[in-house]
């Protein structure tokens, strides 16, 4: 009996986990522009938590080096933007690139979104060669067809990227964040962690390891250097 409740509790889980990596985040309507609006709920997670796993995600996902892929930070409001490309699936017949704007805003256990600033990216052409880029705004998916496939496909792309953020969010194990005063004036010193450099400054552009230590390079005039996962010496 005790294994049957298990199983089936166990099944509810999967069935409950697989909604929830499906859900669909559908556009809407603000004014003269198409956004894509809403929240997730990760209580009873502390704010300035659910804050540095939506963050760390955002640099890794949309910056090259530093924060150039972050728009604002409001480290004490614990709010940012940032630029991100959500991609159509392989499996659709539609191969776009959807470029966008995401603010987000942690308060009270919640990560509230917006989307907007939507560019679509399509390859036309038989060649495959001609880039045309078009401002979500312009479709008018209620009386064409091909313009209420482009919003479908656009929703399925930016609900998987949506889905993998909040699923990182929720699980990522990230290192102890201390050190909130120097992030939010952009200062590395003594003692802090990866992920709080990583918080502070973005992606490196290098990361050289030799021996204990490793050194993370942002420009030629600025390095740190981690021993034993924290940071040992700024040379700026």
């Amino acid at each position: 009996m005790k294994r049957l409740l298990a199983f089936s509790f166990l099944c509810c889980v999967m069935v409950f986990s697989c909604k929830a990596q499906g859900k669909l985040y559908p556009v809407s309507n603000d004014g003269d522009n198409t956004i894509v609006t809403g929240f997730s709920s990760f209580s009873p997670k502390d704010d300035k938590q659910i804050f540095a796993n939506a963050f760390l995600w955002a640099v890794e996902q949309s910056c090259t080096m530093g924060k150039d892929g972050i728009k604002e930070v409001d480290i004490d409001n614990l709010k940012f933007k940032f630029y991100i490309t959500a991609t159509s699936d392989e499996t659709s017949k539609i191969q776009n690139n959807y470029n966008m704007e995401v603010s987000v805003k942690i308060m009270s256990g919640k990560l509230v979104f917006y989307i907007s600033d939507i560019m679509i990216e399509s390859i036309k052409g038989v060649q495959g060669l001609i880039k045309k880029s078009v401002s979500i705004n312009t479709l008018k998916p209620n009386t064409k067809p091909k313009d209420k496939e482009v919003i479908d496909d656009f929703v399925k792309s930016e609900s998987k990227m949506l889905n993998k953020f909040f699923n990182f969010i929720d699980t990522n194990k990230h290192l102890p964040i201390t050190h909130w005063k120097e992030i939010s004036q952009e200062k590395a010193v003594k003692g802090m962690n990866e992920d709080e450099v990583k918080i502070a400054f973005g992606k490196p552009q290098a990361i050289t390891e030799s021996s204990q230590e490793i050194q993370w390079m942002y420009s030629s005039s600025f390095y740190v250097f981690f021993k034993n996962g924290k940071v040992e010496m700024v040379m700026q």
